[in-house]
C-alpha cells in the first residue's frame, strides 16, 4: 500500500516458479530492472542523443536504438 493506502499492482511474464518464498525477491529484481530501462530510454530519447526506437522485427532492425531523422 502507498501513503494513501491505494493497492498498486503489477504484472510481470516471467518462465520462474513464483512462490511465497520467492515472490518478494523476483518483484524486487523486476522492479529495479524495469526503472533501469525506464531510464536508459528516456535518457536517450530525451536528452539530446537524437536517438528513436526502432519498432521493427528481424536482423535488420534488431539494434533497440538508431539515429532519428
Amino acid at each position: 500500500m502507498d501513503k494513501n493506502n491505494r493497492i498498486t499492482k503489477f504484472s510481470w511474464v516471467t518462465d520462474l516458479v513464483i512462490t511465497k518464498k520467492n515472490a518478494e525477491a523476483i518483484m524486487q529484481v523486476s522492479r529495479a530492472r524495469w526503472k533501469i530501462e525506464n531510464k536508459t530510454f528516456n535518457t536517450s530519447t530525451n536528452q539530446g542523443y537524437n536517438l528513436g526506437y526502432n519498432y521493427g522485427l528481424g536482423q535488420k532492425t534488431s539494434v533497440p536504438y538508431s539515429p532519428s531523422s
